[in-house]
């Protein structure tokens, strides 16, 4: 009889380790379902993390796909003044000599090619549907490759904030007309920015988690424009070891090729509390010869019962992060968002939309601002106009845009070779269609 209770004693004594060791286990994995990320999405690693997940080569190894140009390998810039906002030589008697892809009597303004402006996607691409923006860069193989944010269900540009998604468009010249090839990332993902990282590596930055929620039904949408009211989703705070759903963060994805396959982490750069964290969006990314990345985002608070766009600037020791803000005020004071920064002999040069009233009431005088730097922390605006939404044709005839904002250049060899915008050709209260946009320059 003990023998037989000792026995059944043993066995309830394994029946009790059982039970516990599979309610450690399922309360593991109901953690891990909690605090998991979203599909395809793992929170910011180190940076040798990244390059161990990814296969990348090490930084002072070259890519298979073709080595990356160094930055600053153009000619000398020690000639360059602020007189002629970094973008030409000074001369005796205060002329300038402007920079190729610059004119104008300072430099400040782009050198675009009338009669080149055109539609960047093909006819197939474009029909029906709105697309905000691009950023293109050419593969080894010749062909060049366009990420671009397009609205699902047929909408316009104002249900961006959860109708956007990020697609790849392909063509055999950097002017188009572009074939899209497929969804890269599904909605919410938006303006996304491409930069070469010194191995060689792409790197595509973006907002939003890119996990198909659902935005605005097509039944609000026809033909790339938003016909019927609609409830615009606001974004929430970022909390530490989340990767919450259509929210407005910085995240990144990391290739060998443009073809792929993308790698992609997040959130890099999200919201918090007090001055310029109401939003966080729109990145460009300049990536120094120490390896060091400046990373400028738009950013938004409401000041007098008004929306205020403003640039703002986070910094990391590797392109892979982590980043921290350097500041809690504005890069300059000059009202703006959609930054695009480069860097070409040793200085910064940064295209904006201008966000001013001027900006929003005359754009097809004032849509675009240019800034200069020597450092990429202090900047100074231009008062020279860069681009506008008056675009020449090849017959001499001026279209006047509503809009032409998210400027994007196409830098081959530290120079810039074409802008990549986006345009709407009726003022949002009439039609919210979008489309993209690229003009060569000299």
């Amino acid at each position: 009889m003990r023998a037989v209770r000792k026995h059944a004693f043993s066995k309830f004594r394994f029946l009790v380790v059982f039970i516990a060791v599979i309610g450690v286990l399922l309360c593991a994995v109901v953690w891990s379902l909690r605090a998991a990320p979203v599909t395809g999405i793992v929170l910011p690693a180190t940076a040798s993390q990244i390059a161990n997940e990814q296969a990348l080569p090490s930084e002072s190894q070259d890519s298979d796909h073709g080595t990356a140009p160094a930055l600053g390998a153009v000619d000398s810039m020690q000639d360059v003044c602020e007189q002629c906002n970094l973008a030409g030589k000074c001369l005796a008697g205060g002329q300038c000599s402007c920079l190729q892809g610059w004119t104008g009597p300072t430099c400040g303004v782009l050198d675009l090619v009338p009669g080149t402006a055109q539609p960047a996607f093909h006819k197939a691409s474009r029909a029906g549907v709105t697309t905000w923006g691009a950023s293109a860069a050419q593969a080894p193989t010749g062909e060049w490759y366009l990420f671009a944010s397009r609205m699902v269900h047929g909408c316009g540009i104002l249900t961006w904030s959860s109708n956007s998604e990020i697609v790849q468009a392909t063509a055999p010249d950097v002017m188009g007309p572009y074939t899209i090839v497929k969804t890269l990332m599904p909605s919410f993902s938006h303006g996304p920015h491409l930069v070469r990282a010194p191995n060689g590596s792409y790197i595509l930055f973006h907002i939003g988690a890119g996990d198909g929620i659902s935005g605005v039904p097509a039944e609000a949408c026809a033909e790339g424009s938003t016909i019927r009211p609609f409830k615009r989703p606001h974004a929430k705070k970022v909390a530490p070891g989340e990767v919450p759903s259509g929210d407005f963060w910085i995240g990144m994805a990391v290739a060998e090729a443009l073809t792929g396959p993308w790698r992609r982490y997040g959130p890099l750069l999200g919201l918090r509390d007090g001055a310029l964290e109401d939003m966080i969006t729109n990145p460009s990314v300049a990536i120094l010869p120490n390896g060091t990345a400046l990373l400028y985002y738009r950013t938004t608070h409401r000041e007098r019962k008004r929306t205020q766009r403003h640039i703002g600037v986070a910094v990391a020791d590797h392109w892979a992060g982590p980043y921290r803000r350097l500041s809690r005020v504005p890069l300059f004071e000059a009202l703006a968002e959609d930054p695009y920064v480069w860097q070409t002999g040793g200085v910064f040069h940064m295209l904006v939309h201008d966000s001013s009233s001027a900006g929003y009431s005359n754009p097809q005088k004032y849509a675009g601002k240019h800034a200069f730097s020597r450092d990429g922390l202090h900047w100074t605006v231009s008062p020279d106009v860069p681009y506008s939404a008056t675009v020449a044709l090849a017959n001499g005839t001026l279209v006047l845009y509503a809009r032409r904002e998210r400027p994007e250049l196409v830098v081959i060899a530290g120079r810039p070779a074409a802008l990549i915008t986006a345009i709407s050709a009726q003022p949002w209260t009439r039609r919210d269609h979008g489309f993209t946009m690229v003009q060569q320059l000299r």
